[in-house]
């Protein structure tokens, strides 16, 4: 193998970790605020 070729690789490899990471990071940090504030509304409401 070429180095130019196992290069683009690399960085297409690099890339698409990144995205399915920051992607992984949103869906997780948007439920953790959905769970969060419906947690805060129900003790709200119970006071």
């Amino acid at each position: 193998m070429s180095a130019p070729v196992y290069f683009g690789a690399d960085i297409a490899l690099d890339v698409a970790l990144y995205v399915v990471k920051g992607t992984f990071l949103r869906t997780i940090y948007g439920f953790a605020s959905f769970e969060l504030s419906s947690l805060a509304n129900d003790f709200l409401y119970v006071r």
